[in-house]
Parts: C-alpha cells; structure tokens; sequence
C-alpha cells in the first residue's frame, strides 16, 4: 500500500492560506492536515472554523482536522459546517460517555472520525472506540509546534497501535504526525502506517508560499518514495 501524505499548512505562509491549498493538490497531497489548537489542551492556537471555511472553496482534496482542544464537543457543529471531511479528536479530551456519542455525531453527518493519542498515552485507550473509528492519529511529538524532535522508536507505537486496529477486521487508517521525514517515513510505514502528516519536511525556509509549489511537490514526491520503500 502507498502511503498517503497530508500536507499541514500550519509549517507554510499563513498569509496566503487559499492559494497554498489550491497548490497543494497539485503538488501531491492525498489530504491536507489541519492542526486546531485551542491554546490550552496543546500551547499554540490555530485555524478557526472561519479560516477553514475560507479554505474549503480552494480545492476538492481531502480536509482532515486534528482537533487538539480541550471541549471538541462544543466546537464539532461548527468544524463540520466549516467542511472538514476527517475530523479526529484526542482520546484525551474525554471518556466513553463523551467521545462516542461525538465519534457517532461526525459519522452521522456523513464524515470521517478519529481518535489521537498524544505520546504518552496507552494504546489500549482506544479499545472502547474501535468500532467507530476510520482513524487513530499518533502523536510522534507533542502538540503545538512542529520542527519538533519525534519521540524514541515512533514505528514500535505504530505497531502497538496497529495491534489492537487489525483484529478488528474493519479499515483503519493509522496516521503519523511530528516529525515525519524521509529519513524516518519507510520504518513508520513498514511498522503499518498509512497517511503520514508533514510539515517541516515539505515546506522549505524560502518556499513557504505559493511560489514554492515545485518544491512541495518535489518534496511530497520524496516522501512517497521514501515510504514505498518500506
């Protein structure tokens, strides 16, 4: 299986949101990776519903949001309307009687769900999910700004989460996300992963906007390579 790469415009020019994932189709992204952050569940505050709305008329590629916040069951209504297709929330933020009515919401109104675990969190944590979920996303750093070093042995917590994923016989999708390059994407997918987020290693210092496109391009296409490799 090819690895799909998921661009996160959070690591490009946010003056120039639109035209960046107009290009980023384009260029090779099979998703595009929004990181909401709330300033207090992680220590950084992004992209609003507003902004993501704004967003959505660029490009028909996949928009998959990774909600790090602290009540995503306040800001769900919103997250949907804005058009996001993926929405993943941390098993964190809640416990059975929160998350899986807000898992069931997202697949009533006919999107993707998952749940993220921040590093050092078990795995074992989403074994009351499982039946819901289209996604686990692992987090390889912790959340709130990337060019962060990933944690010891990333593909070993890929592979703990692919153990208690596969036996249930239903498709999920293991996303990878902190610190993913091509030095690192081939044992990442080897271990099982399949969408792996990037920021730092595709958008470049001096070709952060638009005008970089070649280069993401380039740079998407050497992760790819990278992880088929595997």
């Amino acid at each position: 299986m090819t690895i799909k790469i998921a661009p996160s415009p959070l690591g490009a020019n946010l003056a120039e949101l639109g035209p960046i994932v107009r290009a980023l189709g384009p260029a090779g992204a099979d998703w595009i990776h929004l990181d909401v952050m709330d300033g207090h569940f992680v220590p950084n505050l992004t992209f609003g519903p507003p902004v993501i709305a704004a967003m959505r008329p660029y490009t028909d590629v996949v928009f998959d949001a990774h909600l790090m916040v602290t009540n995503p069951a306040d800001l769900l209504p919103a997250y949907l309307a804005a058009g996001v297709d993926r929405l993943t929330v941390h098993v964190e933020a809640g416990n059975e009687a929160t998350l899986r009515p807000l898992l069931q919401a997202v697949r009533a109104a006919g999107k993707k769900c998952g749940l993220s675990l921040k590093p050092g969190t078990n795995v074992a944590a989403l074994t009351p999910y499982l039946d819901l979920l289209d996604q686990v996303l692992i987090m390889l750093i912790p959340g709130g700004f990337s060019g962060q070093a990933p944690i010891a042995n990333p593909a070993d917590r890929v592979a703990e989460v692919v153990a208690i994923t596969r036996p249930t016989g239903r498709f999920i999708e293991v996303v990878v996300d902190g610190g993913v390059g091509p030095h690192n994407i081939g044992p990442l997918a080897q271990a099982g992963a399949t969408v792996a987020v990037a920021a730092s290693s595709i958008f470049k210092p001096g070709h952060l906007g638009p005008s970089g496109a070649a280069d993401w391009a380039a740079n998407i296409a050497a992760l790819r390579a990278a992880g088929q490799q595997a």
